[in-house]
């Protein structure tokens, strides 16, 4: 599941193949996300089917803002400074410290919100910084408070130069290569080896100062490389020594045999499946049938498995499966097998019934509805109705609730309201309503609308144009500049409120273009004015086509990683460096174009890491040069500890747990348990939290909850406990 929190960044909750319902917890109240759900299929992610929804307001009385006191800096080394400030008033939720390091390069660093002291490491020794603090409360980011300070000179007498041996290649695979190599006089900080891969891109290898032997991965079998071995010493780069290597040649795996399929078990809504594999070994396995609309069905499923159960069918139906065997690149198969499904055996509960809708409360904005179910009950409800634009809007209300209040409307207007009950997958309704908004209070006298003047063109190159209005009349909030680019695609350039001129960069020379320039004032958009202009022929002959050199790991830390690269020729207009994170979430980070250095912050400890650099020059994107680098190692903090997980709370519907952790602290924490009918789901909690509240249990039902703490790359436990819920 993807979607972007309050601060508009984006967040990824990971959901296990067998689950068809999640809680996304964290949001802020009142705020409308869009929820983007993928499903992953082997190596594929398919998808997205999307979902928009809108949090319910908050109820309590939101706290007052906190302050921000002084900031000093109350310790200082030669490469890091310890930081302290004060909060005399409120709590925040976060903080942030903003620098520039040695390179003149923008650093921020998170801190939590409960710290009142930070460590600022990585600095050069003899440098003055200038540390900003902000403090984040909710949506808004207050501050900065700030100080100065001048890192420690470095007192340590520098050791000689070390000198290195020979290298040598000891041990050689289809896939890799052992090198090791020799340290005659001193001492290294680290090496990198340097080789080219088999497409020709240069690839680069961090070792640690204390070894005398790696392994080169990832190699094309029986294909002769040339390793070049560098040693770092403080910031000298010393060598290097270099010998060759052939790799071995390579035997493919024989091509594995599917065997029989059967099912060993059968309910009203699920069968499971049982196969064989009589020789070798397949990557994974698919299923595939047809569900009872007729629609077909995948089900992935991993290499090492010889059994699955397939949920959601409906009873008493003949089915048809299908199971494949992927092995590489080849899909094989299919193995078949019919299976009917047994007759349902519970009587369905009785389908409810909606009563009738009324506004019991109006205001300028809102609206309260009110509506009655004179039978059964219903597992969610929704309000349906357009918005003063005519846009569509939908807001989700649970199944207890029988009234709800419609915020964010306009005043003095019309409104038709539809409410439907979500009952199993069925959606039942609507009940429908209208409804006056009350006028806007008369206390302020609103603004008068503000007027468009002319539009010009003021200044034309060959690749751009500039434009100027003017507003004879009134503020507006902000501006939009639409056009049609040499494509024919329609381009839209926002424009701050305050500007009167605007620049239209990247056009085609000797071509005419229509501008339209549009005003927002408020849910209002005015205008359009128009112009046209013709840009200027191209005079300039266009500069040559830059060249990317080598991409180099000049320095690491177990939290960061400074690249360093060549431009033997030309100029680009910036950079991206572009990796994956801890998480396997792609990340991207740009770079002027005057720069050959950057730190890349925010790395996990004693991982490795590819990064690829990309040139933008103009409208093309050239590259990448890539390289890795392995993290340093962090000295882990002591495991956390769980306590006891018992039950604080039961609800027909509903349970809550508490639990306690003795020692240490986790990242986060997950609630596993199994449904009504018997399918696994997860729950997951964040760290700091002690309680959660497990939602759609069903009455008078034995569950066992267990209870696992994420630290790191761990999962311990779990702890357990059982709860019976009410009738």
């Amino acid at each position: 599941v993807q979607y972007k929190d309050a601060q508009g960044q984006p967040q990824v909750l990971p959901v296990d193949g067998g689950s068809r319902t999640v809680t996304v917890p964290g949001l802020s109240a009142s705020r409308r996300y869009k929820f983007n759900l993928y499903g992953v299929w082997g190596r594929k992610r398919l998808g997205p089917i999307s979902t928009d929804a809108v949090t319910a307001p908050a109820t309590e009385e939101p706290p007052s803002q906190p302050q921000l006191g002084e900031l000093t800096a109350s310790h200082v080394s030669p490469d890091s400074v310890q930081l302290e400030w004060s909060v005399p008033a409120g709590a925040f939720d976060s903080f942030t410290v903003q620098y520039k390091d040695a390179q003149g390069q923008p650093q921020v660093l998170p801190v939590d919100g409960g710290s009142r002291t930070v460590t600022v490491p990585g600095l050069s020794a003899s440098r003055r910084y200038k540390f900003n603090l902000y403090g984040a409360w909710g949506r808004k980011r207050l501050g900065p408070i700030s100080t100065d300070a001048v890192t420690a000179p470095v007192e340590e007498e520098l050791p000689s130069q070390p000198q290195l041996g020979e290298l040598a290649v000891s041990h050689v695979s289809p896939d890799s290569v052992q090198l090791e190599w020799s340290v005659p006089e001193g001492a290294f900080d680290s090496f990198t080896v340097q080789y080219k891969d088999a497409q020709g891109q240069p690839q680069v290898l961090p070792v640690d100062g204390g070894s005398r032997t790696v392994t080169v991965p990832g190699l094309s079998a029986s294909r002769r490389y040339k390793f070049n071995l560098y040693g770092v010493w403080g910031r000298k780069r010393l060598g290097p020594i270099s010998t060759d290597a052939v790799t071995a040649t390579e035997e493919p795996p024989s091509q594995p045999q599917l065997g029989e399929l059967t099912v060993s078990h059968v309910s009203p809504d699920s069968v499971q499946l049982e196969w064989s594999v009589p020789e070798g070994a397949f990557d994974s396995f698919t299923v595939q049938y047809k569900d009872a609309q007729g629609q077909p069905q995948v089900l992935p499923v991993d290499g090492g498995s010889r059994t699955v159960t397939v949920p959601g069918l409906s009873a008493s139906r003949r089915y048809k499966f299908n199971l494949y065997g992927v092995w590489g690149r080849k899909r094989l198969g299919p193995i078949s097998t019919d299976a009917v499904t047994a007759p349902a055996t519970e009587e369905p509960p009785l389908q409810p019934h909606l009563g009738e809708l009324g506004v019991s409360h109006v205001s300028s904005d809102s609206v309260q509805l009110e509506w009655s179910v004179p039978e059964g009950a219903f597992d969610s409800f929704t309000v349906q109705y357009k918005d003063a634009q005519g846009q569509p809007q939908v807001l989700p209300v649970d199944g207890g609730s029988r009234t709800v209040t419609v915020p964010g409307l306009s005043a003095s207007r019309r409104y038709k309201f539809n409410l439907y009950g979500v009952w199993g997958r069925k959606r039942l309704g609507p009940i429908s309503t209208d409804a006056f908004t009350a006028p806007a209070p008369a206390t302020e006298e609103p603004p008068l609308q503000p007027q468009l003047g002319e539009l010009t063109a003021s200044h034309v190159s060959s690749d751009s144009v500039q434009l100027e209005w003017s507003v004879p009349e009134g503020a507006f909030d902000s501006f939009t500049v639409q056009y049609k680019d040499a494509q024919g695609q329609p381009q839209v350039l926002p424009v701050d409120g305050g500007s009167r001129t605007v620049t239209v960069p990247g056009l085609s020379a000797s071509r005419r273009y229509k501008f339209n320039l549009y005003g927002v004032y408020g849910r209002e958009q005015l205008g359009p004015i128009s112009t046209d202009a013709v840009t200027a022929p191209a005079t300039e002959e266009p500069p040559s086509q830059p060249q990317l050199g080598e991409l180099t790991a000049s320095h690491v830390s177990p939290d960061s990683v400074q690249l360093e690269w060549s431009v033997p020729e030309g100029a680009f207009d910036s950079f991206t460096v572009q990796y994956k994170d801890a998480q396997g979430q792609p990340q991207v980070l740009p770079v002027d174009g005057g720069s050959r250095t950057v730190t890349v912050p925010g790395l996990s400890a004693s991982r490795r890491y590819k990064f690829n650099l990309y040139g933008v020059w103009g409208r093309k994107r050239l590259g990448p040069i890539s390289t890795d680098a392995v993290t340093a190692t962090e000295e882990p903090p002591s495991q956390p500890q769980l306590g006891e997980l018992t039950v604080s709370h039961v609800g027909p519907d509903s349970v809550q747990l508490e639990w306690s952790v003795p020692e240490g602290a986790f990242d986060s924490f997950t609630v596993q348990y199994k449904d009504a009918q018997g399918q696994p789901q997860v729950l997951p909690v964040d760290g700091g939290s002690r309680t959660v509240t497990v939602p759609g249990l069903s009455a008078s039902r034995r569950y066992k909850f267990n209870l696992y703490g994420v630290w790191g790359r761990k999962r311990l436990g779990p702890i357990s406990t059982d709860a019976v819920t009410g009738e």
